[in-house]
């Protein structure tokens, strides 16, 4: 009977005992532990932009802007910021709904290359939220399963669009570059604009050394626009003729020996520059010149030429032409215009004439 009577007694007393314990401590624990839940969700996507590099982020950004804009026209309201910031942006993402904006972008008039790059920043950015527990595994796995074209199925693509009559590049890159000549290049080395006025900005002062400068690294060095917008003061040593430039694209540091058009062009801006540190060239908002500054720069001057379309890329394209035309070796021209593999150096070697020039064999 004491047993019995001990047990009845312990038992009563454990339902006094956890109330007791809720109202001493209430729910400001839980609470907390939802906010930090949700501050730690929006931590994961700030963390990882921080971790990537302005274009990367613009592109990202620019992808998720399309991706807002199919998903309005499906009756689903999600503005491109939240995606971008906000984990739970995207709860409620599905396989399906990338699909579908995959053959939207198609219909779009896309290029294949463009809509694989936007496909892979979608994906990404589910990872992300799977990452921060408002996209589920299993949703997951069935989103990274959604992959773009290759590149004999992106033909095929591009053969059944234009049947019927759809864009097949409505994309930044043009379909073919713009034909630059030796005399041009040349040219562009030594052009610029002559204002009607005197000038007076310490910007527009600068402008006919910056111009030259501007060129020189497009044109002898085929450094990627990215790359110039990111060249610092102190990357220069002029007493060795040396620029050391981070390449974002292979993720490396390289150090060019200036040629000689690039080499005096830099001595000169500098001198008149007077400025020992900071960004290389400067926006009118005296803050570092974007990518999107030069390419207007370069539209400019190209106009002044005869070439109303010029972009830094097409410079690039040149360069490639002219080093291979002086009989630059393939391994050569892949170090300095800083491609991973010889493969793209490759394509343009097909392009400069006699397909084999240059050959030698038995005969």
């Amino acid at each position: 009977m004491d047993d019995d009577s001990t047990a009845l007694t312990i038992v009563q007393e454990i339902p006094i005992t956890l109330k007791s314990a809720r109202s001493r401590y209430g729910d400001d624990l839980m609470v907390g532990g939802l906010a930090a839940d949700h501050a730690s969700r929006s931590d994961a996507f700030a963390e990882y932009h921080a971790e990537q590099s302005d274009n990367t982020r613009a592109a990202q950004l620019d992808a998720l802007k399309c991706f807002s804009t199919y998903l309005a026209q499906a009756g689903i309201v999600r503005e491109a910021e939240d995606l971008y910031h906000d984990a739970e942006a995207w709860r409620g993402m599905s396989a399906g709904l990338l699909k579908g904006f995959r053959t939207w972008l198609l219909e779009q008039g896309f290029a294949i290359g463009t809509l694989n790059h936007r496909l892979s920043i979608l994906r990404q950015y589910c990872r992300l939220a799977n990452a921060a527990g408002t996209v589920s595994d299993e949703v997951l796995e069935l989103v990274l399963a959604v992959k773009g074209y290759g590149g004999k199925t992106g033909r095929n693509l591009d053969s059944d669009r234009r049947r019927r009559s759809v864009p097949t590049r409505k994309s930044t890159k043009k379909a073919q570059p713009v034909p630059v000549s030796k005399a041009i290049a040349l040219r562009l080395k030594t052009e610029t604009t002559r204002p009607k006025r005197p000038r007076r900005r310490t910007h527009d002062l600068l402008l006919e050394a910056r111009d030259a400068l501007m060129m020189g690294l497009f044109i002898e060095h085929a450094f990627r626009v990215s790359e110039v917008a990111g060249l610092s003061i102190e990357d220069f040593d002029l007493e060795q003729g040396l620029v050391t430039i981070y390449r974002e694209k292979t993720d490396e540091t390289q150090t060019h020996q200036l040629k000689k058009h690039t080499l005096l062009s830099a001595s000169h801006y500098l001198a008149e520059y007077g400025a020992s540190s900071g960004p290389l060239f400067l926006g009118y908002q005296g803050r570092r010149i974007t990518r999107y500054g030069l390419y207007d720069r370069v539209r400019v001057l190209g106009q002044q030429v005869g070439l109303p379309t010029l972009s830094p890329h097409d410079l690039r394209h040149y360069w490639t032409y002219d080093a291979l035309g002086n009989a630059t070796p393939v391994d050569r021209v892949q170090s300095g215009g800083n491609w991973k593999s010889p493969t793209m150096v490759l394509k343009y070697a097909r392009r400069t004439g006699i397909a084999n020039e240059g050959v030698i064999i038995t005969e």
